[in-house]
């Protein structure tokens, strides 16, 4: 009799569930851009708390690392086990912390000053690349006279659309930039604090991020059925796996591909070689596109200072893309990702074309783990079948 009730009852909760869901989902569509608005200032105001959980995520691989290393070499015979491994993670997160400063102020010191003087002798040098290039564009123009006047055409074309230009859109709005420009300034500053309030959020993350691993599991346990519960938790060490290992995988790669082209130019008495290989190591984290798209500024700067070198530095751009993308790319991904070259082109043209560069960089991993799910869901419909989950016996 009392199971009865108790099913009863359940069932009673089950509709009255139900009848919520569907108020909330009939409020969520009737009151659409309300709720874009109430998200969007909630996901403004926890942008510390993602950039600190983004932080964390980026830095624990090396906060376990060296809490490997001190543990083995330096607690690994102390009686207290669990006080050892909660001691070598306490100094492996104060050693992580310690690293990304370190690099952090190297890149201040070193990187920093060369660029500003790079763009101070590009500024210098500009006077010098206009009369180069209209040096060029006379003799090309003896050439062929005919040549002359469509230039002369298009060039009073384009002045006159600047000049309209300037006073339609930059001095009839001035009012309007100006307002802008100092809301781009406030959003900087704004920038930085968040990044600021971030970086300390995830030290208190990496400290507890056992404690809050067990909870999430708890959680999932208490609200899904065990064996659902298993199935979610391997999906999510897959999403891990794939997301996380490709982004430091990623990281690496670009640093090491930077480093390279630092040295390479510097040997090959290239201009601005501190510029030149941090915008070729910067861009290479976008997979595929990444490298053509770090190229094409690199080439104009150095055509303009010497055309010659600009025929060098396509040859080395070639070579060197060939090389991380031949050997030191698969040797630090991979199977990472495990997608075939199709579908990684795939992802970056569609997470690309939604979310931008960051889609670019992200869409790659993000994809995987929808394949993946794909995979295991047309694989477990053909077990039911009593079929083959093996794609060579559908050829």
């Amino acid at each position: 009799m009392k199971q009865k009730k108790f099913a009863k009852l359940m069932n009673m909760g089950t509709i009255l569930l139900m009848f919520v869901i569907c108020i909330l989902i009939y409020f969520a569509i009737s009151r659409y851009s309300s709720l874009c608005n109430y998200i969007g200032e909630f996901v403004r105001i926890i942008k510390p708390f993602i950039y600190g959980i983004a932080f964390a995520y980026v830095l624990s691989p090396m906060c376990q690392f060296y809490s490997l290393k001190i543990y083995k070499h330096m607690f690994i015979n102390f009686k207290d086990k669990e006080k050892a491994a909660k001691l070598s993670d306490r100094l492996g997160i104060i050693l992580a912390y310690i690293s990304v400063i370190f690099i952090f102020l190297l890149f201040v010191s070193f990187v920093i000053p060369h660029i500003i003087t790079s763009i101070e002798r590009m500024i210098e040098n500009f006077p010098v690349w206009v009369i180069k290039i209209d040096m060029y564009i006379k003799k090309l123009l003896t050439i062929d006279p005919r040549m002359t006047k469509q230039v002369v055409n298009t060039a009073l074309d384009v002045y006159e659309k600047g000049i309209n230009f300037v006073k339609t859109s930059i001095v009839d709005n001035a009012q309007q930039i100006i307002t802008v420009l100092s809301g781009s300034v406030w959003e900087v500053v704004v920038f930085f604090k968040n990044v600021a309030i971030g970086f300390i959020v995830s030290a208190y993350i990496l400290c507890n991020r056992f404690k809050f691993k067990a909870q999430f599991k708890k959680i999932v346990y208490a609200v899904l059925r065990n064996d659902i519960a298993d199935v979610v938790l391997k999906e999510l060490k897959f999403v891990n796996k794939s997301f996380g290992g490709f982004i430091d995988a990623k990281l690496l790669d670009s640093f090491i591909i930077g480093v390279m082209a630092y040295i390479i130019l510097m040997i090959m008495r290239m201009p601005y070689p501190v510029l030149l290989s941090l915008i070729i190591g910067v861009t290479n984290i976008i997979p595929f596109f990444g490298p053509f798209i770090g190229a094409v500024p690199c080439l104009i700067i150095i055509l303009l200072t010497n055309p010659l070198k600009g025929l060098y530095f396509i040859i080395f751009i070639i070579l060197l893309q060939q090389f991380d993308g031949n050997i030191l790319g698969p040797k630090l991904l991979g199977g990472k990702v495990g997608l075939s070259g199709l579908w990684v082109l795939f992802a970056i043209l569609v997470f690309g074309s939604y979310f931008g560069i960051a889609g670019m960089i992200v869409g790659v991993p993000i994809f995987a783990v929808i394949y993946d799910l794909i995979s295991r869901g047309i694989n477990y419909l053909l077990r039911k079948k009593g079929m083959s989950t093996n794609t060579e016996d559908y050829k």
